[in-house]
């Protein structure tokens, strides 16, 4: 009878467990690791669209916009600073696909089994860290001195916003991304507000940065902001 009992109960609890593991899929199967990719030679082209808005004609609000592709490739690998593995990305920018590539600048990476860190002109920003989950967060600029013209980057908590979901660019469709929110803040007259996703297997493929103001109509909230900027990244192909 206690032998019976004993493995009634085993049962019961491996029944538990499974439905426990069903439950936080997205912590047990998807860490965060997988959405990123720095393997040698690998690349990824991103359409940009960089936004101005002004109100030096209020109220006729002016946008001037810059379009640009942007492409990233993994080029090689060194030991950085700390003594880790980093992978070397050299950025390609043109006006349009039927313009010739041309360097534009050199960044790096890092990815070790608890951060994936970016240095963007000699800026690092610790992009994700793992495990992930939805709700994780981070201090993703816990590296960047908030002085000068870095001030504003100062206290950012990243947030996992979502995790294995699906999305589409317009053109390329993902059966699995992770959202990150990097910072979102606003009041009547600024709104500041930074987001990432990452596709699995891919890496970065949408970001977008909105830096707006306002100090006329302050009623309509942000559909109609009069002055700043807004920069879009979409990715269009990737190995």
């Amino acid at each position: 009878m206690k032998k019976t009992l004993l493995g009634f109960t085993l049962i019961i609890v491996l029944i538990a467990f499974l439905s426990s593991c069903d439950k936080d899929e997205s912590l047990t199967l998807y860490g965060g690791m997988e959405y990123i990719r720095v393997d040698s030679a690998s690349w990824i082209e991103y359409s940009v669209d960089s936004i101005f808005l002004s109100d030096a004609a209020y109220p006729v609000i002016t946008f001037d916009t810059v379009h640009y592709e942007i492409r990233e490739v993994v080029d090689s690998t060194f030991k950085d600073l700390e003594g880790r593995d980093a992978y070397r990305i050299t950025r390609y920018r043109r006006p349009s696909s039927a313009s010739a590539w041309r360097i534009d600048r050199v960044w790096s990476a890092a990815l070790t089994s608890k951060y994936y860190e970016k240095n963007e002109d000699d800026i690092i920003y610790v992009k994700l860290a793992f495990p992930l989950e939805k709700g994780s967060t981070w201090k993703g600029n816990a590296k960047i001195a908030p002085v000068g013209a870095n001030a504003y980057l100062k206290d950012w908590t990243y947030t996992c916003e979502d995790i294995h979901q699906s999305w589409s660019s317009g053109t390329l469709n993902f059966d699995s991304t992770l959202h990150v929110i990097q910072h979102d803040e606003e009041n009547l007259i600024e709104k500041r507000f930074s987001e990432e996703r990452y596709a699995k297997g891919v890496g970065l493929v949408y970001k977008r940065i909105l830096w707006l103001e306002k100090q006329n109509n302050l009623s309509n909230g942000w559909e109609f902001p009069e002055s700043g900027l807004m920069v879009i990244y979409r990715v269009i192909a990737h190995s």
